[in-house]
């Protein structure tokens, strides 16, 4: 990765953070169901989606595009979009049960990793 591969990066996850945290301090913050955060991931999916589509289509595939608005900025929005994203593309390329299997390992794993976590800084 060289110096500008890097600030584009930087700069995309910077803004895509700033507007994840905007957006969920605003959107029913005093809600039971996370709003925010939801509508955050399936945002992020969308643009990633969106953006990755778009350089497919136009046939001008833009690495710094990528790296800024995919990598960077719905990276740092939400990473749920990279693992849609992840999924998407292992559909497309008929990698049906890799792409199950991805599915249902992050949730089963994830979910519990985020516990063991809280639980493992307890005993510390």
């Amino acid at each position: 990765m060289n110096l500008s591969q890097f600030l584009l990066v930087f700069a995309g996850s910077g803004f895509g953070g700033v507007a994840r945290f905007f957006l969920v301090r605003h959107l029913l913050p005093h809600s039971h169901f996370p709003f925010g955060t939801f509508f955050v991931n399936v945002l992020a999916c969308f643009l990633a989606g969106f953006f990755w589509a778009h350089s497919q289509i136009s046939g001008h595939e833009n690495p710094s595009r990528h790296l800024l608005l995919i990598t960077g900025f719905c990276g740092g929005f939400s990473t749920f979009s990279a693992f849609g994203l992840d999924f998407l593309l292992l559909q497309q390329k008929g990698m049906t049960g890799i792409s199950v299997f991805y599915l249902l390992a992050s949730l089963f794993l994830c979910i519990p990793a985020v516990y063991a976590g809280y639980r493992f800084q307890q005993f510390l």
